[in-house]
């Protein structure tokens, strides 16, 4: 199985949505059902992304026109799963902190409305825990951070902005077909030493706040 690329890491997690689609395709002439295969391919993505890194929990992001899967650390599970309410992200938490993750894994599907958490092992490859509606929250602005809106044609940039760092990037929706939307962040470049020293705090400040807007963009959460 191939290994995530340093272009594959995010702020949230690594993707792993090429290496599932591996494993499902080496499945796919078994008479088990298409849940169970996806299991036991979650299942063996998930043990060997342990032993390179940390324990941690398969995320599935779901929608009518894509699907992503990523491997989310142990310590990030909280910040990847803004859309679950608190009391679900609390039974994640412990199902996290408990689970064997050389034998099993955590699975967590989000595909609005609703998100199922599951436990995967080679005995019950989707075992399901809880399942839940997905929140449909007003986003708030960090502290400081303002934003504007432009339009040039069909493409729409949401620009943000610090009130003591400065620019710091924009998101960008540009539409390539009636029905779909490429969104891509952009991170404001540094100019000279000085304000090079802030760039790092300018990046903790917008990269989540990008992966997170574009996630909702893209799972249609967006008030």
């Amino acid at each position: 199985m191939t290994s995530p690329s340093p272009s594959d890491q995010e702020p949230i997690g690594i993707v792993i949505t090429p290496m599932i689609e591996q494993e499902m395709a080496q499945r796919q002439s078994e008479a088990t059902p298409l849940l169970e295969q996806f299991g036991t391919s979650a299942l063996q993505v998930a043990i060997e992304q342990y032993e390179r890194c940390d324990r941690g929990m398969v995320l599935g992001l779901e929608n009518a026109k894509a699907k992503k899967f990523l491997y989310v650390k142990q310590r990030d599970c909280a910040t990847a799963l803004w859309m679950l309410s608190v009391d679900m992200k609390r039974k994640v938490a412990e199902v996290v902190d408990q689970y064997s993750p050389e034998s099993e894994a955590v699975v967590v599907m989000v595909v609005p409305p609703v998100a199922h958490l599951y436990l995967a092992s080679s005995e019950k490859p989707m075992e399901m825990i809880e399942m839940q509606e997905v929140e449909q929250t007003t986003f708030t602005l960090p502290s400081g951070v303002s934003s504007r809106k432009d339009e040039k044609g069909p493409t729409v940039f949401y620009t943000f902005s610090h009130k003591k760092l400065g620019l710091l990037g924009r998101i960008v929706l540009h539409p390539i077909s009636p029905t779909k939307m490429n969104v891509v962040h952009e991170v404001a470049n540094p100019k000279g030493f000085e304000d090079a020293r802030n760039q790092q705090k300018r990046l903790d400040i917008f990269l989540p706040l990008a992966q997170e807007l574009i996630e909702r963009l893209s799972l249609g959460l967006m008030r």
